[in-house]
């Protein structure tokens, strides 16, 4: 959703709908000062696409204010009859909220592996510091992850975009950016245990995030 931020951001347009697997939505709106929102799977139908029983990809809304954004998300979501997987209850983000002095915030700089840039450091720091301004106990956690949860996105990302474009190949891949073609190239190259040791991997994150979310806000 590269050029859906890049168009909320010039003012081409006041609102966008992004898709987002592994940051097209929260990605293109850090970097363009925009305001994106990847929502829980299940909240917002994909509708008729193919995916729509994919829990990696979420539609969501990008906008140039929380407001707006939150008044947009209020218009996605809910069940669709193409979609198996959305919710039958809807869940409708309130225009005012109640104080959240007291609330117990976790987070996490790297979330045990990634390597984080000095100015994002600051400026998330800088956040923690609004919070505690409100009233609220912010903690620093442990995930414990490694680079082995990036191998398993990828086992899982790779073999959605091949599923997707493969079919693609034999006419344009000479006309494709080659990065798009060996993605797909990687993707035809997984077999079925692979995928499925990806999702063992999702069962040892939740083994430490899982009681995260139980004991804060």
């Amino acid at each position: 959703s590269g050029g859906a931020g890049a168009a909320v951001a010039s003012g081409m347009t006041t609102l966008a709908d992004g898709t987002d697997g592994g940051g097209s939505i929260r990605i293109p709106a850090s970097a363009s000062g925009i305001f994106g929102f990847k929502p829980p799977f299940g909240r917002n139908p994909t509708g008729t696409l193919p995916t729509n029983q994919e829990w990696l990809l979420h539609f969501g809304p990008m906008s140039r204010s929380v407001a707006d954004g939150a008044l947009m998300q209020n218009v996605m979501s809910g069940p669709h009859v193409a979609d198996i997987t959305t919710l039958r209850n809807r869940v409708r983000i309130p225009q005012h909220f109640q104080d959240i002095k007291g609330w117990k915030i976790a987070f996490s700089m790297d979330l045990g592996y990634k390597e984080i840039d000095h100015e994002v450091q600051r400026n998330t720091l800088a956040a923690v510091e609004v919070f505690r301004d409100l009233g609220c106990q912010v903690e620093a956690v442990e995930l414990g992850w490694d680079l082995g949860v990036s191998d398993a996105w990828l086992s899982r990302w790779e073999g959605l975009f091949a599923a997707l474009c493969a079919d693609l190949l034999p006419r344009w891949r000479f006309e494709m950016d080659p990065f798009n073609v060996a993605l797909i190239e990687r993707g035809l190259g997984h077999d079925a245990v692979r995928v499925r040791r990806a999702e063992f991997v999702c069962t040892e994150m939740y083994k430490t995030l899982g009681p995260i979310l139980n004991r804060y806000n």
